[in-house]
């Protein structure tokens, strides 16, 4: 096998990436061979709780020939283009939808995973390195914890950017080492993926890296002119990646106007910064437990918290910090620096000042994500590590370095150090007080989102174990590396080849005591809807929704059942508002996943008609009536349903839109006697209208559409009982008569003439079809722009 290692093979190159390729795609060959059924993940992580009821919409619709725009079984119907995660403009979301869901979650993740691991190795390549190098660094950043701790809790939307980030360097660099403009039309399709793919939080940090990285590289080069053209070009790349992604970036923008996203304080953005002490992860990473056997007992979730790329690359990332001579080595060591300050977010004064003042900056929470940049730049400078082994002993290392033996000196030193610390925090970590205080420091600094241990004995035990295992365990890979450096030092490793492949065995053993366990998937029938109850819910011929504060929020998305819940990325703020004062909590509170506590009496205005609770819920005093028990949950029938659509016999207005939540809110109110809604100039006044109501039928009722034949006898307001959004129209008779507004805060409702008319009230955002005008416009000078480009020498 030491062939593979050999700088004079010629096959090493293939045999490289048919290895990184065997390796990467290791893991998920049980689930990809598994048949079907399963689908990569923890049991409660965002693929159970959403992306899989996401996942199972997109394919229906798209199977049947429907862009599904609106998304009517969550959140009393919400937008789902808009809202971005679902990603239906991003390529492998059409390649993967025509497979089963599960199926399609599995490959997307695999097949991102296969594109990280081989653009990072072109990267490097393109930067430069040995093969071997390349090979390495690619491998670790590919089995470090940012991708496995994305796929364990089923960020299905995050993980393109992770492939995409070395894809972008890559053609950078092919642009500033051979110009030309074909790389940096890649670079710009590229980009138009990356703002595809459907996560806006991610966008928004790695936009900030591809400026870092790109605008330090541009002034690392010489000459004004160069200068000026090299950022010309970039930003021209840039602007036609989002033109290309145009018809995705307009409705998310559109749709971010009118979401809690435009009022996001200052307490929530901060939530989720990396803790300071979570650093430690670097060598422990299961310090505070590791989720999955042992409880976390760290601050916020442990995905967001664990930086971990292993002990033996992080090692050379220090060898290639202090003693490499690559270009590129300062770029890294001050993104490593620069993101770790960023990721601290609301530990330090500087994300205050970036929340006041910079753009873009108050729309999200979770800064600790943009250490996924910090693990890629350690990763990277690894590889420059380890290319001062393999450049040396190629005899084309830079003269400039110092001789191999002075090297594995330092990085013994290094390692001696790691292994001596490491054994003395086992040895402090091991007294019963001391483990005390430390884990009561911890959960004194708050921020605690699983549950204590602290009165847990089972659980505090085995938490001290786990911690003192991962000690124990860097400690040992600590002297492990510190003897391969001695012997080598000492010239008595002299087939360096085996030596080389001992590396990447203790890398792969590291990797796999640190991951094996986050490698997990679940049977989807776990989180399907008990069968009986929907069954039994089906025979139902009204339009209605459902209310079941104990299920996951987007379960009913999997039998065509609606709800009012749900769990989103971005929640439409008078619906999010609505929910909130409807159960008495403050109605300024952000929810992402928006579940109900219990039944009040504002739901009737939502369409409630039944509402699941765990059979022990003791019912008293309620308009709720028992209907139907299964699997431990029990079925109450509302008497005071409200239909889908209806007219009220009487409109009052109001000045602001706080007075129409008030009322819509207060306990009796009854939405099909009095409507509220909102106009400035005529608040105060009332319609009233006759006794008798028009006649209607429903003649269709579809995800983005609704068809009535209505006869009325005069001018009446028309009231749809679907969340509120602007971008609702209605055509009358054919003939495009207006859009929604909002009626009683939190629903849609159309003012329309007396007689009888044919009515059409629709979905149809204008932003949409601007988008997909500038993107068709983008793809057409692309595609010029290629035609008319001449490809340079080896492009």
């Amino acid at each position: 096998m030491n062939h593979l290692f050999a700088p004079t093979t010629k096959r090493v190159t293939s045999c490289l990436i048919l290895l990184l390729v065997g390796l990467v795609s290791l893991p998920f060959v049980s689930v990809l061979s598994s048949g079907g059924g399963k689908v990569l993940s923890y049991r409660a992580g965002d693929v159970a709780q959403q992306f899989y009821a996401y996942r199972s919409f997109i394919h229906e619709e798209f199977r049947n020939g429907r862009f599904p725009l609106w998304n009517p079984y969550i959140l009393s119907g919400t937008n789902f283009h808009g809202e971005g995660q679902p990603a239906l403009l991003y390529p492998p979301t059409w390649l993967f939808s025509f497979l089963s869901p599960e199926t399609a979650i599995n490959w997307y993740f695999y097949a991102h995973s296969l594109l990280l691991a081989l653009a990072l190795f072109f990267y490097l390549r393109e930067l430069g390195l040995t093969k071997e190098s390349s090979f390495l660094g690619s491998l670790i950043f590919a089995i470090s914890s940012v991708p496995i701790l994305r796929i364990y809790p089923g960020h299905l939307p995050n993980y393109p950017a992770l492939a995409l980030a070395p894809l972008f360097l890559l053609f950078w660099e092919k642009f500033l080492t051979r110009g030309g403009v074909r790389p940096l039309l890649l670079l710009s399709l590229v980009y138009a993926c990356l703002i595809l793919s459907g996560h806006a939080q991610s966008l928004l940090y790695f936009s900030i890296f591809f400026l870092f990285y790109s605008m330090w590289t541009i002034a690392a080069g010489k000459g004004t002119g160069r200068k000026t053209k090299r950022t010309l070009a970039l930003i021209a790349s840039l602007s036609l990646g989002i033109l290309l992604a145009s018809a995705h970036l307009l409705p998310a923008w559109d749709f971010a106007q009118n979401s809690f996203r435009q009022r996001m304080t200052y307490e929530f953005c901060s939530q989720f910064s990396y803790a300071p002490e979570n650093f430690l992860t670097l060598l422990y990473p299961s310090l505070f437990g590791d989720h999955a056997r042992t409880p976390y007992w760290g601050r916020n979730n442990l995905w967001e918290m664990t930086a971990y790329l292993g002990v033996i690359p992080l090692v050379f990332a220090g060898l290639g910090a202090f003693f490499s001579k690559h270009p590129r080595k300062v770029c890294f060591l001050a993104a490593a620096v620069f993101f770790s300050l960023l990721a601290l977010g609301g530990h330090t004064p500087l994300f205050y000042l970036l929340y006041k003042f910079v753009p873009l900056f108050d729309k999200f929470r979770g800064n600790s994500k943009y250490i996924t940049i910090v693990v890629f730049s350690l990763s990277t400078l690894a590889a420059f590590g380890f290319e001062l082994l393999f450049s040396k002993q190629e005899g084309r290392a830079n003269k400039a370095l110092p001789p191999l033996k002075k090297i594995f000196k330092t990085g013994m030193g290094i390692s001696l150090a790691l292994a001596l610390f490491s054994i003395l925090f086992f040895w402090i970590l091991s007294d019963s007080r001391t483990w005390n205080s430390f884990v009561q420091w911890r959960y004194d600094r708050g921020e605690t989102i699983e549950r204590s241990i602290l009165k847990d004995e089972k659980g505090f035990g085995l938490a001290q174990k786990t911690a003192r295992e991962s000690i124990a365990l860097t400690g040992l890979l600590a002297l492990g590396i510190a003897l391969y450096f001695g012997f080598s030092a000492s010239k008595k490793l002299e087939d360096l080849p085996a030596a080389k492949w001992l590396l990447l065995s203790g890398i792969l053993a590291d990797s796999f005591l640190f991951g094996a366990k986050y490698y997990v998937s679940f049977p989807i029938r776990e989180i399907q809807p008990p069968r009986e109850i929907v069954e039994t819910l089906s025979q139902e011929k009204n339009l209605f929704r459902v209310m079941a504060p104990s299920l996951s929020p987007n379960t009913f998305m999997l039998s065509k059942i609606e709800s009012v819940e749900g769990y989103v990325g971005n929640v439409a703020d008078r619906y999010n508002r609505f929910i909130n004062r409807a159960q008495g909590i403050p109605e300024e509170r952000l929810q992402t996943y928006a579940r109900v506590a219990q039944y009040n009496s504002p739901w009737k205005l939502l369409n409630v008609l039944y509402v699941i609770l765990p059979s022990t819920t003791a019912i008293q005093n309620s308009p709720l009536q028992r209907w139907i028990s299964s699997e431990g949950l029990t079925v109450y029938q509302s008497h005071e349903f409200i239909p889908r659509v209806y007219f009220p016999k009487r409109i009052q207005f109001v000045g602001t839109s706080g007075e129409a939540l008030a009322l819509a809110t207060q306990e009796g109110f009854d939405p099909r006697d009095l409507t509220i809604l909102e106009d400035r100039e005529r608040a105060g006044q009332r319609i009233e209208y006759g006794e008798s109501p028009p006649n209607f039928q429903v003649l269709k009722y579809a995800s983005s559409e609704i068809l009535l034949q209505v006869q009325s006898s005069e001018p009446r307001l028309i009231v749809v009982a679907n969340s509120f959004d602007p971008n609702w129209k209605i055509s009358i008779d054919g003939r495009k008569a207006g859009g929604a507004f909002p009626a009683n805060y939190v629903l849609q409702g159309f003012s329309i003439p007396g007689g009888n008319h044919l009515l059409s009230i629709f979905f149809s955002p204008d932003s949409l079809k601007a988008g997909f005008f500038l993107s068709a416009v983008g793809f057409l000078v692309w595609v010029l722009w290629w035609v008319r480009s001449k490809p340079r020498p080896n492009e």
